[in-house]
């Protein structure tokens, strides 16, 4: 699997398996998710996961104040350590010692408590219950321990 920083001729895989679960962005529009997409690709806060031409998984980010924004792995390539790898990519691009911040919106559903136990499973201690949009959500915080990568 090849870890790297995603680039502008990467935006149709990306948005290809973004599709598949747009349940992820909540009341956005397909244009809006390959805006902001496009953007964050142009800012370097897009990790890709290829396995040879394929993209296996993805990953959005903000760097300050630092947030993982979204992680999607693609099914065929689920519990291979993926998104795991693709969080500790994330984490050399972000000073040591600096807080990041996931959001998980709250649900009882199975999906949440996947995504709420893979957050622990990295190190991601639970936060402040907060609301966005009028949806409840659980903020989810880990102190980056790895050093930026030049």
């Amino acid at each position: 699997m090849n870890y790297k920083t995603a680039r502008p001729i990467d935006t149709s895989a990306c948005m290809k398996l973004i599709k598949k679960d747009l349940s992820y962005f909540p009341g956005l529009t397909l244009v809006e998710i390959e805006k902001s997409l496009r953007q964050a690709i142009a800012d370097g806060t897009v990790v890709t996961a290829r396995d040879g031409d394929e993209l296996a998984g993805l990953l959005i980010f903000r760097r300050s104040p630092a947030e993982l924004l979204f992680v999607a792995v693609d099914p065929e390539f689920r519990k291979e350590g993926v998104a795991r790898n693709l969080f500790r990519f994330m984490c050399s691009q972000i000073p040591q010692g600096q807080k990041i911040v996931t959001i998980s919106f709250r649900s009882d559903d199975d999906d949440y408590e996947e995504h709420t136990g893979f957050y622990i499973s990295l190190g991601f201690k639970a936060g402040r219950m907060l609301e966005r949009d009028g949806v409840p959500v659980q903020e989810y915080v880990y102190l980056n321990k790895t050093a930026i990568l030049k």
